[in-house]
């Protein structure tokens, strides 16, 4: 789960994932629907992990998919 600043129910989204958002979003074509499907599908191999490092797993398997 993120981090959530105190009062706000919303979670706090650092610098850095939407960093590897934005990587990701580029290679969909803007396709929010697929990266949050890829997320929550690695999510479920690695429910330990945060988001910040499902983004990196979800963006390295596009780009070795690309090669």
């Amino acid at each position: 789960m993120r981090a959530t600043r105190p009062g706000c129910p919303f979670p706090v989204i650092t610098s850095q994932e939407r960093h590897w958002e934005e990587r990701i979003l580029l290679m969909t074509r803007g396709n929010r629907g697929a990266l949050e499907r890829a997320v929550t599908a690695r999510r479920r191999k690695f429910p330990q992990a945060t988001r910040l490092e499902l983004l990196k797993l979800v963006y390295d398997e596009y780009v070795k998919d690309r090669e």
